[in-house]
Order: structure tokens, then C-alpha cells, then sequence
């Protein structure tokens, strides 16, 4: 009897010693970190104005508490430095397992072969999960037969701004572009701007437009992109890579910027040193008629300043499309951003990244869009954003029919910091629009040109 009591004690250490074994085992493949980078989203969390990364915060605790065992560690970065901060990340093998790539860094991702496909987690998804994409959002991410990021920011922020409170204090709303589609042609452009540059009784100086020029990095002022698009020219043809710039229409756009600020003087006379912040501070005092860029959300944004007290009544905008020279095709900037996830060598790690990837992409969670725009990569989320509201029914009909995707070219960041200097350059009186345009595109050519470093 003591004998059999002492071997059924050996079988229950035993017993207990493999479970153990088990459960740390199952425990160790649950048990695992991965890392998220992102920019600054102050327009997503009502904490943003003092914590611009509080949504981040915020969903890391949220996923964590969700699936233990999995921990997530948030890494903010700048929209200036961010870039640059991944390339030495990667080089030295400490890179993100999950970061935002807008479409120039995610080009500049899948040339450097650092990316994991996502077409595993697709795989698992539903097929109503994957169908609820916007087919052209998910065909971005769709490199060499595989799908490469999880689409999450679809925009169509291309479009211009009227401040129809200004149009209307200088007699000008005739010369403001008519509905359904808001459409109009440089000259219009011009005549309205002409109409709204003017002296207010008390000094101040109102401008018929304003743009930005000067930023740390060029795809900052992609908003100026529309000056040459408005006259059939795009920086380079993504199809071919190379830029043919030069040729009478680029010209011509170099021209015609020129002259709003040089000749015309609807635009501030120093437009090569306006910075983003300080368009933004002429636009927010009304005393900026027009603006390029991000039509809707300017709206939008002016709305809810108002209902918050931090803007004063009245300011009325109308979104209007881009510019184009009659009988042209209008092209709206826009495009496609990705939670990009990273292949670090590690299945768990990876495994875990992809299923945070889907999930930041849930319709659940893209709805965090609603204070910034109804447009989303998932036509669901855009659906209850956007129920009854007019700007997402325009942007529907007469915006994404006219999108210019953002290319994804490997050089594409510097390409665009070389378009910001021939602006800069053009508007300081250093280069004539044809020698502006023979630089820029014997630069981009170069640039092009080469591979990823």
C-alpha cells in the first residue's frame, strides 16, 4: 500500500510538472511584444490638444486588455523626423513591427524588401471583412501579386476651399464656383482672387490666396501639386518614373504661380517663405480668400471651431475642385495610407503584428475618421460617417472619379523636397519659370533614377 502511495505521488509531480511545462509553454508563444510607431493624431482623441498621440495611448490599452499576453509598445514620431528615424531604425535592425506608411514611405518600404505580406491574416478575414475595403484602397497596397498593408486612410484632401465670408464682403460671390460639381478653370481662379485682395478699414490685408511653400519636407506642400495638375502636368509619370516637366505646360504652370504672386499680387509678395502655420494663421483670421488643399476638411474644421468658441462667426467655406484649364481632366490629390508591417525575422512577433494591423483597420476603429473626414479605407465606416452629409455625397460623385493617387515611388520624398526648391527658387526671383522647370526636371530625372539606399 505504501509503495503504491508513494508511486501515484511520483504520477501526480509528474502530472503537475507537465502541466506546468504546458501551460509556460502555451503561455511563451501568447506571451510576446511588438512595437507600433505612428505620427502625431491630435484630431483623433478629444485630448489631443494637450496629447496629440492620446488615441495611441488609448488603443494600446484597449488591445492589450483584449488579447493577453500580447503587449504593445508605442513609439511617437514626427511627421518631419519620422522617416528619417526609420531608416536608421532598419538599418540597424531595430525597426517597428507595425507603423503608418503614407504612400511615399510605403514605396520607399517596399523597395528596401522590409515589409511582410498581409495575404496570411486575408486568408483568415471574411469575406465580407475584405470586401468592405474600397477596391481601389485595397489595390494600392497589391505589389508583385501580394498584398502589402493593411489600407486604413483613404482621402481625397485634393480639393480647394472658398472663404465665402470674404467673397462676400468684397462683392465676389458671382465669381465663386457654382454647384452641383464646384468646378472652375485658372482664370476663374484669378478673377475671384482679384475681386478678394483688398485693404480692410483697419489695415488689414486680405489676400485672394494663400499656399505654403516652405516646409522642413517637400510632400509637406503637395497642395501646390494642383498648379501643375490644373494644367495637365503631374512631377513625373509614376508609369514610367521619369518627368517631362519642362515642356510647355510645366512651363506654364510655373508661369501662372508666379504671376499670382509676382504680377498679379493676389498672394502674399514673400509666398517663397510661407510656411503651412503661417498660410493657416491668414486663413483662420479671414483674411485669405481662397486656399488650396483639404477643401473639406477645412470646412469641416471652421464648423466645429465655431460650435467650440475657438473661431468667431461668421466664416463660411465652400470645398470647390482643383482647377482646370478648359477642356482638361480635373485631378484631385489623394490616395491611400497603410499600416505597413514589418518582416523582423520573429513568427510570433509577426503573427501578432498582422492581427494588430487588421485590427487598427476594423470598421470599428475606423470610425475614429469622424473628426477628421467621412472618407475612410472601408466603405461601411464611410457609410455611417457620412450618412446625410453633402460633402461625402459630392466627394462620392465629383471627387474620387478624379483621383491622383500619391505615387509610391522609392524616391518619391525626394523628389518632392526638389519641387519645393524649384517653387522656392521661382517665387524668389532666382529662376524664370523655364529655367525653374528645366531644373526640376533634370533633378527629379536624377532622382528617379536611382535605387534605394
Amino acid at each position: 500500500m505504501h509503495t503504491l502511495k508513494v508511486i501515484r505521488g511520483f504520477v501526480l509531480i509528474a502530472l503537475l510538472a507537465f502541466l506546468f511545462a504546458s501551460s509556460s509553454a502555451a503561455y511563451g508563444q501568447k506571451s510576446v511584444t511588438i512595437r507600433w510607431w505612428d505620427f502625431p493624431r491630435p484630431w483623433a482623441d478629444a485630448a489631443g490638444a494637450s496629447d496629440a498621440n492620446a488615441w495611441n495611448v488609448k488603443l494600446v490599452k484597449q488591445y492589450e486588455a483584449a488579447n493577453p499576453g500580447v503587449t504593445v509598445e508605442f513609439t511617437p514620431v514626427s511627421w518631419t523626423d519620422g522617416p528619417r528615424k526609420l531608416d536608421v531604425a532598419i538599418a540597424a535592425g531595430d525597426g517597428p513591427d507595425v507603423m503608418y506608411g503614407f504612400p511615399a514611405l510605403f514605396g520607399r518600404m517596399l523597395s528596401l524588401g522590409v515589409l511582410a505580406p498581409i495575404d496570411s491574416k486575408m486568408q483568415s478575414m471574411t469575406k465580407t471583412e475584405l470586401d468592405d475595403y474600397f477596391p481601389a484602397a485595397l489595390d494600392f497596397t497589391v505589389a508583385d501579386g501580394k498584398h502589402w498593408g493593411f489600407p486604413w486612410y483613404y482621402g481625397a484632401e485634393g480639393e480647394w476651399a472658398v472663404n465665402l465670408t470674404v467673397a462676400k464682403e468684397a462683392g465676389a460671390l458671382d465669381l465663386v464656383p457654382k454647384g452641383p460639381s464646384y468646378g472652375w478653370t485658372p482664370d476663374q481662379v484669378l478673377a475671384l482672387a482679384k475681386k478678394c485682395t483688398f485693404t480692410r478699414a483697419n489695415g488689414e490685408q486680405v489676400w485672394g490666396i494663400v499656399f505654403a511653400v516652405n516646409q522642413a519636407t517637400g510632400v509637406d506642400i503637395w497642395p501646390t501639386w494642383s498648379f501643375a495638375r490644373m494644367f495637365g502636368k503631374d512631377l513625373y509619370d509614376p508609369a514610367t518614373a521619369k518627368s517631362n516637366f519642362a515642356d510647355d505646360n510645366g512651363v506654364r504652370a510655373f508661369q501662372y504661380l508666379y504671376d499670382l504672386v509676382k504680377t498679379d499680387k493676389v498672394a502674399p509678395s514673400a509666398s517663397e517663405g510661407m510656411t503651412n502655420e503661417s498660410r493657416d494663421e491668414l486663413w483662420n483670421r479671414k483674411q485669405a480668400c481662397i486656399r488650396t488643399g483639404s477643401g473639406v476638411e477645412l470646412a469641416s474644421g471652421i464648423e466645429a471651431g465655431i460650435k467650440a468658441g475657438s473661431i468667431q462667426a461668421p466664416f463660411e467655406v465652400q470645398p470647390v475642385l482643383p482647377p482646370v484649364v478648359v477642356g482638361g481632366k480635373v485631378r484631385v490629390a489623394g490616395g491611400v495610407g497603410v499600416q505597413m508591417i514589418f518582416d523582423n525575422k520573429n513568427a510570433d512577433r509577426l503573427q501578432a503584428a498582422l492581427d494588430f494591423g487588421a485590427w487598427l483597420t476594423s470598421s470599428d476603429n475606423l470610425l475614429v475618421f469622424k473628426s477628421l473626414s467621412p472618407l475612410t479605407a472601408r466603405q461601411s465606416t464611410t457609410k455611417i460617417l457620412g450618412k446625410d452629409d453633402p460633402y461625402t455625397a459630392w466627394r462620392l460623385q465629383y471627387v474620387l472619379n478624379a483621383l491622383a493617387p500619391y505615387a509610391k515611388h522609392v524616391q518619391d520624398l525626394a523628389v518632392d523636397d526638389a519641387w519645393m526648391q524649384a517653387v522656392q527658387s521661382l517665387l524668389a526671383g532666382q529662376r524664370t519659370p523655364q529655367q525653374a522647370a528645366q531644373w526640376f526636371q533634370d533633378e527629379a530625372n536624377r532622382l528617379l533614377s536611382q535605387k534605394a539606399k
